[in-house]
């Protein structure tokens, strides 16, 4: 059981909503340079490691519940999309202090002149 089937959505949309959702995550973490701290959180491979390792376990969790009302053909793909928000909304109630700090702190270069 895929989740885009499940939704109705093509893998393009997906991948949208995926990184939408993650940059939307980034932003809870800004604080005082939020443009530097965006671009240092968005671009740090541990954060995005970690982000989509808690965001698997909450897809997980969304499957399992949608097992649930595979057999009844009432449901539409609007339904399983609302499961699904509501399943991966839990994804800002969950950081690693450490990790966020770390990224914060890293700075990005930019290694292209301008003409």
């Amino acid at each position: 059981m895929k989740i885009i089937n499940l939704l109705n959505i093509h893998p393009e949309q997906y991948s949208s909503m995926l990184f939408e959702t993650y940059m939307h995550w980034c932003t809870d973490f800004c604080t005082k340079n939020y443009e530097q701290e965006l671009q240092s959180l968005l671009a740090n491979a541990p954060i995005n490691k970690y982000f989509l390792m808690e965001y698997r376990k909450l897809e997980a969790e969304f499957l399992e519940m949608a097992k649930e009302y595979q057999k009844d053909p009432n449901i539409t793909p609007e339904d399983y999309r609302e499961l699904y928000a509501d399943c991966t909304v839990k994804i800002f109630n969950r950081h690693q202090k450490a990790l966020v700090r770390n990224a914060k702190i890293t700075t990005i270069i930019n290694n292209y002149e301008c003409n």
